[in-house]
């Protein structure tokens, strides 16, 4: 699992971008985030994750707060 910072999140749109450890930015969609209830994240959570990569870039997936 990777770790990151929460960059930005758009409650209404429900999409954001995290900031690995190394810099990298990587695309994160509500659902893969893994928490019960509105799922929600904020600038400068910190948090752990899976890389899914495709030919549009990098994903989060398994997304937990920490």
């Amino acid at each position: 699992m990777a770790n990151g910072i929460i960059k930005w999140f758009n409650v209404r749109r429900g999409y954001g971008f995290i900031i690995k450890e190394d810099g990298e930015e990587v695309f994160v969609h509500y659902s893969d985030i893994s928490m019960p209830g509105f799922k929600v994240l904020s600038p400068s959570d910190k948090v752990s994750f899976d890389i899914e990569r495709s030919d549009r870039g990098s994903r989060a997936i398994n997304v937990l707060k920490i």
